[in-house]
């Protein structure tokens, strides 16, 4: 899945972004790489603020608006979706993976982040639920997951490993090696997209690992909890109405 992603400029890149959710001039998207100021990053090479709200690890999931926008960094949630253009929503990540998702048709698009506990409260699932209810339909989704800390770093202990591995659907996403267990986030994720029947054809993994690559990524584990995040964020893009 890594040819559907793009890094830019080509020279010193500042994001990544994925080839087929901004080949439709609806949608932008872009995940924006290890920086002081990710917010600073968007306005200067999208022109647009992102709004962000205070990620809890749970699974709880906001509608946004013109209304709350302006109040959504006070807002506890972990997946935010918006129906209306030019509102750029966005999730803060930095290990933990980051999903846009975008109805083509509806035009509706959902930010989700998650991580083990997010997993488990299976909120990229209840998004596409929420999504549905707002007239979605699967047959339009596309899903594309940020970097996050990969298969080969992610160590978990027996605790998680306990309460995850009671729920037949993450009975595939553990590796064991030298008596230590490791943990596919990605796949976990893919996992609970399959069973919102989303098509394969429509899921974009970018499994960058964002422990292993230093100069690209922040990382909360690698780092100690001491870092700075990353940004995942998307927009609908006003309709050009042609000049007459």
């Amino acid at each position: 899945m890594k040819k559907s992603f793009i890094f830019y400029p080509s020279k010193n890149p500042k994001f990544i972004l994925n080839k087929v959710i901004n080949k439709n001039k609806n949608f932008l998207e872009a995940f924006i790489l290890k920086t002081k100021d990710p917010y600073r990053v968007a306005k200067k090479f999208f022109k647009i603020k992102v709004y962000t709200g205070r990620q809890v690890h749970k699974d709880t999931i906001k509608i946004v608006n013109k209304k709350n926008k302006k109040f959504l960094h006070k807002i506890k949630a972990d997946a935010f979706i918006t129906s209306t253009p030019e509102i750029a929503i966005g999730v803060r990540l930095a290990d933990c993976v980051g999903s846009v998702i975008v109805d083509t048709k509806k035009k509706i698009i959902a930010v989700v982040h998650s991580g083990w506990r997010g997993i488990a409260k299976k909120i990229i699932l209840k998004t596409i639920d929420k999504m549905k209810k707002m007239g979605s339909s699967v047959e339009d989704i596309i899903v594309s997951m940020s970097p996050a800390i990969g298969k080969c770093c992610y160590e978990i202990g027996k605790d998680v490993y306990n309460k995850l591995k009671k729920d037949k659907i993450f009975s595939n996403i553990f590796i064991m090696k030298n008596k230590k267990i490791f943990m596919d986030l990605h796949k976990a994720n893919y996992t609970l997209l399959l069973k919102a029947k989303i098509k394969k054809k429509n899921i974009y993994i970018n499994d960058l690992c964002t422990y292993c690559n230093k100069k690209l990524f922040f990382s909360f584990r690698r780092e100690g909890g001491k870092t700075g995040r990353m940004i995942y964020f998307a927009v609908i893009r006003k309709e050009e109405k042609n000049a007459e």
